[in-house]
């Protein structure tokens, strides 16, 4: 059997995202635990494969795994018998002196602590270790069709991209709700203008985020002032952050509104919408291979960015120009070259037939 890449963790995420709801109601032997703990005491046997999330797994003496042991985020304790292989992510490994392990070993995040005497029939591989061919454990034959694949590495760019976004997502849901509670007038004033202006806002804010690359990149190059190229940078992505969460304010509450939610706050439809809006462009940033993740943020951050440039980062709020408005409708000369007269609004009114009469008639 080839090195189990602890890559294919992601793919058992996968699946269970479909399978666990089987696996936990029905009366199969299989074992997939969500943030809990699970025991194989001893002269017990688990006919199946045993997936722990974010919970440790201790296998007693004497007790039998027939199948693939799994951990994620918890720790292994292993003193019995697993027919197939232990994978270990963000944990670590202990095998006593009568564990044995018939398929490979991996710890990925951790450290394995092996006694004397423990058995590993398969390779054992710890840290990053990466293959181009892998075999799928067993709880996967059925959605791959197989066993053997050649992903060159796809599925480890796919999870650390996943692995980003995910905290990225996180990342920005927090934020919405410290601005939401901590700057409400000024993220109302951005989302306002967003609303009122949103051609004039996107325009502005494309504008400012070329512009603040071509003279960060500018000040980048002379190396000296490379200090104050890292303010522009930082400031322009404090704004598009400003903005990105005014978005976010108007997406969550036009979606809770729709969803006829109570008692709605800034603060949740902050966070609502910018998790809505993140978690679309990680999406499309894992999906593209990162080709239409950053066109995607700037396209539409910058209906933000342009907002918070115009109503300065929410001190002031926007009114958009009526000088089109207010201006003079312009003279047009007849062909003759007279200029016709205005005629005003009312008309004056017609004297009195007895004043028409000529006096003396």
């Amino acid at each position: 059997m080839k090195k189990l890449l602890w890559a294919s963790l992601l793919v058992l995420t996968l699946l269970l995202s479909t399978a666990a709801p089987a696996l936990a109601a029905g009366p199969l032997d299989e074992r997939v635990i969500f943030g809990g703990t699970f025991t194989l005491e001893a002269d017990e046997v688990l006919d199946g494969d045993l997936v722990v999330f974010g919970g440790d797994v201790t296998l007693e003496m004497g007790s039998r795994v027939d199948g693939d042991v799994a951990v994620l985020g918890g720790s292994a304790d292993v003193a019995g018998t697993v027919e197939g292989d232990v994978v270990v992510f963000g944990g670590n490994v202990d095998l006593a002196s009568t564990a044995v392990v018939n398929g490979e070993l991996v710890n990925i995040g951790g450290s394995i602590d092996r006694a004397e005497g423990a058995v590993v029939r398969g390779s054992q591989v710890e840290g990053l270790v990466f293959g181009r061919e892998f075999r799928f454990p067993t709880f996967a034959k059925v959605w791959t069709n197989g066993y053997r694949y050649n992903w060159d590495n796809w599925l480890l760019r796919f999870f650390v991209r996943a692995l980003r976004a995910l905290a990225t997502v996180v990342l920005i849901t927090v934020i919405a709700a410290l601005v939401a509670i901590f700057l409400p007038q000024p993220l109302e004033r951005v989302s306002q203008a967003v609303l009122v202006a949103p051609v004039h806002s996107w325009a502005v804010g494309f504008a400012t985020a070329i512009l603040a690359a071509l003279i960060g990149a500018v000040l980048a190059a002379t190396i000296c002032l490379l200090p104050f190229a890292g303010l522009v940078f930082l400031a322009a992505l404090i704004a598009g952050v400003f903005g990105w969460v005014a978005l976010g304010l108007i997406v969550g509450l036009r979606v809770l509104e729709q969803l006829n939610a109570r008692n709605v706050t800034s603060a949740m439809g902050a966070m609502v919408g910018g998790a809505i809006l993140s978690l679309i462009a990680a999406a499309i940033w894992i999906i593209s291979d990162c080709c239409l993740g950053w066109p995607f943020v700037i396209l539409v951050g910058s209906f933000g960015l342009g907002a918070v440039v115009l109503t300065r980062f929410g001190r002031q709020e926007y009114v958009p120009s009526q000088a089109a408005e207010a201006a003079p409708v312009p003279v047009m000369e007849d062909e003759a070259g007279f200029t016709p007269v205005e005629e005003p609004d009312e008309m004056p009114a017609e004297p009195a037939d007895d004043a028409k009469e000529p006096s003396g008639s």
